[in-house]
């Protein structure tokens, strides 16, 4: 991100990305048996998706499942899980107030 902070990503828009807030401290990613995570917690803005761009980087994530897929209360388990990196390269205004992509 342009300020330097860590998102992750938490709903695909098809046209753009939405994700987690800056402050990262309220989000929980479950990580559920089909191998999909489900998020809960404060959601930011959509980024456009053409203003996203792949990196070869990983980085590990905090993800939590049910022991033994047996969904009651006390039975999470916290574990960390690799997840692709993403840069976001927001667009630019030139003088003219055009809308560039760098």
């Amino acid at each position: 991100m342009p300020d330097e902070s860590v998102r992750r990503f938490t709903h695909d828009w098809t046209d753009s990305l939405q994700t987690t807030i800056r402050q990262n401290n309220d989000s929980s990613f479950y990580f559920s048996p089909n191998g999909f995570c489900d998020f809960s917690g404060s959601l930011d803005d959509s980024l456009p998706i053409e203003q996203i761009e792949a990196t070869t980087e990983t980085r590990l994530g905090r993800v939590w499942f049910f022991s033994n897929n047996v969904a009651r209360m006390h039975h999470a388990v916290h574990a960390l899980a690799l997840f692709k990196v993403y840069r976001y390269q927001p667009a630019v205004n030139d003088q003219r107030g055009a809308t560039n992509n760098p």
